[in-house]
């Protein structure tokens, strides 16, 4: 079984201050179904996933440990929210511009930061 995603699906509810109970209910499942995800015992499948992601604030992908980062991480930060509200209005071809503006600009800063020694 996936032992990392019992571990984040803990870490994750401790985050928030919630029980396995409170969790349970939220996902509309038992308090005994959460430790078994988290302990690794059992699994859950696609209806439990989606009730977990929305009871924890988190995506499915963070949950499953394909998304690195949860939804409040990135709606904590207002500048990144509003980016992320304006990139919901562009079309395909912009995502697609403002896409390679990003992944230049993530090159340009990492070359920068190896040259500044990291810092």
């Amino acid at each position: 079984m996936d032992s990392d995603f019992g571990k984040r699906l803990k870490s994750r509810r401790l985050e928030l201050e919630m029980t396995q109970w409170d969790v349970a209910l939220k996902a509309n499942l038992t308090a005994s179904a959460i430790c078994q995800f988290e302990t690794g015992s059992r699994f859950p499948n696609l209806k439990s996933l989606e009730g977990l992601s929305n009871a924890l604030k988190v995506s499915v992908d963070y949950l499953i440990k394909r998304g690195q980062y949860s939804i409040s991480d990135l709606t904590s930060d207002n500048r990144v929210s509003e980016m992320m509200k304006g990139v919901l209005t562009l079309d395909e071809k912009q995502k697609t511009q403002l896409f390679r503006v990003y992944e230049g600009l993530a090159v340009l800063y990492e070359k920068e930061s190896e040259t500044d020694g990291g810092s």
